[in-house]
């Protein structure tokens, strides 16, 4: 076959190939608690993925009950904000930690970050804030809450500002 023949037909096998390929089904997520968190999720913020060359990879993620509030603040869906944090490297230890239940929750600042090898005594410090009910609801239902919180692999640990 010339060289000219091949070059013309080799566009058109390409353009065919996929026509031949099969197609594989998905199966659907049976975890309805996993459905959930991942469809419902909000990313509040995310550190130490590349090109960040720090000791962790952390997410906070946000999540909560579906629904509206009904006329009063305590029928107004809650969320819980989640703090997955990794180390790097080959099977690294790994945590996820759950915050209590809020009205909303917002991730304010990154405050620390420690740079290098993680270790059990290295923690990365973030501060959030979470609405709760007001104990006067007539100048508005809900009001900030302001946490510290220091998290690593191993241990994680929240002070209220």
């Amino acid at each position: 076959m010339s060289r000219a023949r091949l070059i013309i037909l080799i566009p058109f096998l390409l353009f065919a190939l996929p026509a031949f390929a099969q197609e594989m089904p998905l199966v659907p997520e049976k975890n309805s608690a996993l459905v959930t968190l991942l469809n419902d999720m909000r990313m509040l913020g995310e550190r130490g993925t590349p090109p960040e060359d720090l000791g962790y990879i952390v997410r906070v993620i946000a999540s909560g009950s579906e629904g509206e509030c009904d006329g009063t603040p305590q029928s107004c869906p809650t969320e819980y904000a989640y703090i997955a944090i990794s180390e790097l490297g080959e099977s690294p230890p790994m945590n996820l930690y759950r915050l209590p239940d809020s009205y909303g929750w917002t991730l304010d600042s990154w405050v620390d970050f420690p740079k290098g090898d993680p270790a059990i005594n290295k923690f990365v410090v973030l501060r959030m804030t979470r609405q709760v009910i007001a104990k006067d609801p007539s100048k508005g239902w809900f009001v900030p809450e302001q946490f510290e919180i220091r998290v690593n692999a191993y241990s994680a640990t929240m002070r209220k500002l």
